[in-house]
């Protein structure tokens, strides 16, 4: 073993410990020099000799390539032997580097000592994996709250020795960057609900204070409907009253209002919004008594009025928080988005035998955003006017969505990048379960469903929101909300938040990273800088603490 490769073992930071394991990539790169006397690797490929840096300055060419970041913060696509990583550490930005080729990465360790580099802070490391994981990564170690824009760089010679594979790559960390852009908008308008509902749910519902931890039912016996409220489902509601004694049917809050008019009673009802417009989903008298499994920030006044509500938590980093220090919370994956994704995991959770999707348009069809019998026809047919007709309001209600376009594949039939990526993401998870999945006729956008499902998924918690912190011993919400806030109030400053967000204590790290939306609401609705966004964010926080411990103590 070479040198600089045992000073790189020694360094490598706990998340690349594996390759520690991992041979070099020998029959097909080698080591070489620079003309200037730097390490260098030279890739073959048939006849071609690849050099993955400058042969004549590599330090030269890494400067080149800084000079032109404008971020503060960037996707770095190949490593080679990390010059270019190097500068732009010491530039003090934030670096996330994606090399997919672990082997070659091997490689590199034994080229150079690069001891500093592997122990910074400031550099992630997403090294071999597929495209979904490269994806995944980027999500999780990218704050935009705590390390501002973001930008690619790509190492000309690595990226042009695989030039396909990089494509996917660069498309993997689009998605990634798109997903988080969609996530900023929603975290700017809907932060400070989302929390503030969350601590006052913990405060008030009377479930948080019985001691057994809620479990899902068991539904391996039968079948199951998950109805979405697309256009399509209109026409799905004959097919469905047939099958729902032998079938469960778990419905979208949206849709469960028509199930209902239809004679077809849900089997349980999913909401995950954190709106009080929620609350037109349950208006009717027979929807008082339905089994509802609701995310925790969903509605106070709505949660209190459900008896048969069963509070569900998303992997959240508050709810993580909340499960860490004591609070039973029964999990549910929202990462897709939509209530309809929710509703999915739901059911793959609950181990039924079978899937059939109803009302899953993803898109609006014939121009229609909801069916008939929801609650969007009947707020616009009691608002409607001579001189705006309800069809007027429904046009601009469908028109005034950003990214709207039509669909040259069916005529009358609109597409939305949002309700694209949210049936992308259920295609994927349709794959990940062996849950057998079909889709009922419809005219949306038919989902790409996989024709034997692989049996990759056993139970519930490899859909439940990803990895979730194991809980602690169960304690009462007052004295949930009273360790929250211990953890919270001495991290201070900005400095001290940035410190702790990725630091080896758990508690602060997810406290920190729970304030982080409201952060975003702050610097985009407020336009104020970063730190003074971070410190509004923490006070913040303890504001809604303290109202929620007081409502804990007018309860007792």
């Amino acid at each position: 073993m070479s040198e600089a490769r045992e000073i790189n073992l020694a360094a490598l930071p706990r998340s690349l410990a594996h390759l520690a394991s991992v041979k070099s990539a020998a029959e097909r790169v080698q080591s070489s020099t620079s003309r200037d006397g730097s390490p260098n690797l030279v890739l073959r490929d048939g006849q071609r000799a690849i050099w993955l840096h400058s042969r004549y300055d590599p330090r030269r060419e890494a400067e080149r390539l800084a000079a032109g970041v404008r971020s503060e913060s960037v996707v770095v696509l190949g490593f080679g032997v990390g010059y270019h990583v190097e500068e732009l550490a010491r530039r003090s930005l934030r670096v996330v580097v994606v090399e997919p080729d672990a082997e070659l990465f091997a490689s590199a360790l034994a080229c150079r000592p690069m001891e500093s580099l592997l122990k910074s802070d400031s550099i992630c490391w997403c090294v071999g994996g597929d495209l979904a994981h490269t994806e995944r990564f980027v999500l999780d170690c990218y704050l935009p709250a705590l390390d501002g824009s973001l930008s690619v760089v790509s190492l000309p010679g690595r990226t042009s020795a695989n030039l396909h594979e990089f494509e996917g790559v660069r498309a993997a960390v689009a998605r990634a960057t798109e997903r988080v852009k969609d996530d900023l908008a929603t975290q700017a308008r809907f932060a400070r609900a989302w929390t503030r509902n969350t601590l006052l749910n913990v405060a008030s519902l009377h479930q948080f204070r019985r001691n057994p931890v809620p479990s899902l039912p068991d539904w391996s016996d039968r079948p199951a409907i998950v109805v979405a409220a697309g256009p399509s489902l209109a026409d799905q509601l004959d097919w469905i009253a047939r099958r729902a004694g032998s079938h469960r049917v778990v419905a979208t809050d949206t849709a469960a209002p028509l199930l209902l008019a239809s004679g077809i009673r849900p089997d349980a009802v999913v909401s995950v919004d954190c709106q009080l417009a929620t609350y037109q989903h349950y208006r009717k008298p027979q929807c008082s008594d339905l089994d509802v499994y609701g995310e925790l920030a969903m509605s106070p006044p709505l949660a209190r009025m459900l008896p048969n509500l069963v509070p569900v938590a998303s992997a959240h980093p508050l709810n993580n928080l909340l499960r860490m220090v004591g609070l039973p919370l029964t999990p549910i994956d929202a990462s897709g988005g939509s209530v309809t994704h929710a509703a999915f995991s739901l059911a793959c959770a609950m181990k039924t035998q079978r899937i059939v999707l109803a009302g899953t348009d993803f898109s609006y069809p014939h121009g229609e955003t909801y069916p008939r019998g929801t609650y969007v026809h009947t707020l616009f047919s009691v608002a409607a006017t001579r001189l705006n007709p309800s069809s007027a309001r429904h046009a601009g209600f469908l028109f005034d969505r950003p990214g709207l376009v039509g669909d040259d594949t069916a005529p009358g039939r609109y597409l939305q990048p949002v309700l694209t990526r949210y049936r992308q993401t259920l295609e994927r998870m349709a794959r990940e379960t062996a849950t057998p999945v079909e889709q009922l006729p419809g005219a949306g956008v038919p989902l790409d469903l996989p024709a034997a499902t692989p049996p990759s998924y056993s139970g519930g918690d490899a859909l439940m929101g990803g990895q979730t912190p194991q809980l602690a011993t169960q304690r009462s919400p007052r004295d949930v909300l009273g360790q929250i806030r211990d953890i919270v109030e001495p991290v201070d400053s900005p400095a001290r938040m940035r410190l702790e967000a990725r630091g080896s204590n758990a508690l602060r790290s997810q406290a920190v990273l729970s304030m982080l939306p409201l952060a975003v609401q702050h610097q985009i609705v407020d336009a104020i800088a970063v730190d003074d966004a971070l410190a509004a964010a923490r006070n913040d926080t303890l504001s809604l603490l303290d109202t929620a411990l007081t409502l804990c103590r007018k309860d007792t």
